[in-house]
């Protein structure tokens, strides 16, 4: 059986199939899903079939860190890699943790709402394509662009204060149609920068 199956982009229908998708996540994701989804606690145990599909057919996922408002998880992440198969989830939350990279998550296209608050990402290219985001939560990371915003038209509510964002390129008249709530400071813009976005695209700038 290929690989690309399980740990690709292709996400795991047979039990066989689920099966070697979990023997080759991260012990930290095996921990993750069992203390999130299944509630065993952060334990590496395999699930049963049952347990399978309440995991891999979940239309939302939740993963929040033991320093978040409302913790589900002892412990932090790491990466993403145990998402890279979730094509049915629209609502991915992972804050509080320790992630850098949103490339496992680069191909999931039908994702409405991605919350990452409270990591070290510096990089949102790696979700360029995902045009069907609405709502995007980023405060509280390392972010100096937001340029890969350019193509998602459909945003809603976006919060990205407490980065090292300098501008906010990105954002432009092709995609704030309905954007009503967009949360940008404090970051180091200037105030051409926030007059751009309040008097020309008539987006209020919302201090957090």
């Amino acid at each position: 059986m290929s690989s690309q199956s399980t740990t690709g982009k292709q996400p795991p229908k047979t039990l066989a199939e689920r099966q070697e998708w979990w023997n080759q996540l991260t012990d930290l994701w095996k921990k993750a899903f069992n203390e999130t989804m299944l509630n065993k606690g952060p334990v590496t145990d395999m699930p049963d079939e049952e347990g399978f599909t309440w995991i891999l057919e979940a239309p939302n996922l939740r993963f929040a860190g033991p320093n978040a408002f409302y913790p589900n998880m002892t412990f932090e992440l790491t990466d993403l890699t145990g998402l890279s198969v979730f094509h049915l989830t629209t609502l991915i939350s992972v804050t509080n943790h320790q992630i850098t990279d949103l490339e496992p998550i680069a191909h999931l296209t039908g994702l409405t709402s991605l919350f990452v608050n409270g990591n070290a990402i510096e990089n949102l290219d790696p979700i360029k394509d995902l045009v069907e985001i609405k709502t995007l939560f980023l405060t509280d990371n390392k972010i100096t662009s937001l340029k890969a915003l350019e193509k998602m038209t459909k945003l809603f509510n976006v919060q990205c204060a407490h980065n090292k964002l300098e501008s906010f390129e990105g954002i432009h008249a092709g995609n704030t149609k309905d954007l009503e709530n967009f949360v940008g400071l404090p970051n180091r813009v200037t105030q051409i920068e926030i007059d751009r976005l309040q008097n020309d695209l008539r987006v209020r700038v919302i201090k957090m």
